[in-house]
């Protein structure tokens, strides 16, 4: 009778996997993982803007001018009306590109712990990755809608901001994967 080893988070570590079982394990396992990071983050950025927007006297005033420029192409104005569907609409573009980052950090995590990569780099190296993906994307919104980086908006709002949900993103990958090294020795099947 053979035995097969399982490893909680990625399914069955079989030293001779069929292809089913590979393409079980290898296409995506850490994609579960990566919604609840990109959800902290999103959430993280959500909160520290509406502080600070509120703060300025304009709370919800920029998920609502992003919504109405990336939405609509309108004019980015922070003092503009609060319409309820241009937050809603920018909040849910906020999440699917939090959560692409966080499958993106997340797989980062998983090859590199399989490479030997020490725990501490990976932290190090995901935190600064995290940061240069969430800078890169926003820049490029930036330029597409024409909004100055030196404007309402500001390159250091942003920078910080992004800086906090990198941060905050890094630890949610960093315990993940120490839950996972913890729970590293398999069960067995039988």
């Amino acid at each position: 009778m053979s035995s097969i080893q399982f490893d909680s988070d990625f399914g069955p570590s079989n030293p001779h996997p069929t292809s089913l079982e590979l393409h079980r394990t290898e296409s995506m396992p850490y994609l579960g993982a990566a919604i609840p990071v990109g959800l902290i983050g999103a959430a993280v950025v959500a909160v520290f803007v509406f502080l600070l927007d509120t703060l300025a006297g304009h709370p919800l005033g920029t998920p609502n001018a992003l919504g109405a420029a990336l939405l609509r192409g309108e004019s980015f104005t922070l003092s503009a009306p609060i319409r309820p569907e241009l937050v809603f609409g920018y909040t849910l573009l906020h999440l699917a590109a939090f959560i692409s980052i966080a499958c993106a950090a997340v797989s980062a995590e998983y090859t590199l712990s399989r490479s030997g990569m020490p725990a501490s780099s990976q932290f190090v190296v995901g935190i600064l990755g995290i940061l240069l993906s969430l800078q890169a994307i926003f820049a490029v919104l930036m330029m597409l809608l024409g909004i100055p980086f030196s404007g309402e908006l500001g390159f250091e709002r942003i920078l910080v901001t992004n800086a906090i949900a990198a941060f905050s993103m890094g630890i949610a990958v960093y315990l993940r994967a120490q839950n996972r090294r913890e729970r590293k020795s398999p069960t067995q099947i039988e």
